[in-house]
């Protein structure tokens, strides 16, 4: 085995040894790259030219593979975002029950919408399950004895919410429960 560390390079390097490559050949740019550049390299590199000016200049590899179904995540990905901007949060049972829905409307047969395919789907598209969401008030403001202050939050960030239904001013105090004291 060599005691050769590996090295990685970066897609701007490997296009520059490209472009010597092409106009001194292969074994000329070695030597003049250096021997960790291996000739062999250079002609992997050579055929993976289309795909190198694509990536971004600061990228190492081509490792991160595209998405099967690109149709699909599109319009999953059009779902979360008019849900979430709409205020509702989006789960990952609900994603893959909607990209299943999708699936089936589009035709796809051999999309199954496992957890795994959803975690990947949302770190390919950038979307974390914990986003942090405005909560609405519990009660809509046409209930409310003062409708100004329906969703003022207190000094910890809880919605309070002062209702006529009962006359009494409902607290959160945790999750769900409510603390209800009378006026």
């Amino acid at each position: 085995m060599s005691n050769q560390k590996r090295l990685a390079y970066k897609a701007a390097f490997k296009l520059e040894v490209i472009k010597f490559a092409k106009e001194h050949g292969n074994r000329a740019a070695e030597r003049h790259f250096g021997p960790p550049p291996t000739e062999k390299m250079i002609r992997e590199w050579r055929k993976q030219e289309d795909q190198l000016t694509k990536l971004g200049k600061n990228k190492h590899n081509l490792r991160k593979p595209t998405a099967k179904w690109s149709e699909l995540e599109v319009e999953v990905k059009e779902w979360i975002t008019s849900h979430r901007q709409n205020g509702i949060s989006v789960s990952t049972k609900m994603i893959i029950n909607e990209a299943k829905r999708i699936a089936v409307e589009k035709g796809i047969q051999d999309f199954t919408g496992s957890p795994s395919w959803c975690y990947r789907f949302m770190k390919r598209s950038g979307f974390s399950i914990y986003q942090n969401l405005p909560r609405q008030p519990w009660i809509p403001s046409r209930f409310c004895k003062f409708p100004q202050a329906a969703g003022q939050r207190d000094i910890q960030g809880r919605y309070l919410i002062l209702c006529c239904l009962q006359s009494s001013l409902l607290l959160p105090t945790s999750g769900s429960t409510l603390l209800q004291m009378n006026l």
